[in-house]
């Protein structure tokens, strides 16, 4: 029962881990929504995760995980139940 509870967990949920300010690893991303040398931006399970700094660069990634290395200055996750979405007003 405990493995069935962190599969779920695991499946609904991301879990970052940060070594210092060079590292930090995501898993249980969905996809990479910006790509550059002082932003990326994940698509995580429930929310968006922002890494600022300089010289980032994607060291290792696969269907599941990634790892973003550089100077990290800093890392921002958005919860996607805060976004909100611009309605159109007739008013």
């Amino acid at each position: 029962m405990v493995v069935s509870m962190y599969r779920q967990f695991a499946e609904d949920y991301s879990i970052i881990t940060i070594h210092g300010r060079t590292e930090v690893y995501i898993e249980n991303f969905k996809s990479i929504s910006e790509l550059g040398g002082e932003c990326i931006r994940i698509k995580a399970a429930r929310e968006l995760v922002i890494v600022e700094g300089s010289g980032l660069l994607v060291e290792y990634m696969n269907k599941d995980d990634i790892k973003i290395i550089g100077n990290i200055e800093h890392i921002r996750p958005v919860s996607y139940t805060h976004l909100t979405l611009p309605t159109n007003s007739l008013v």
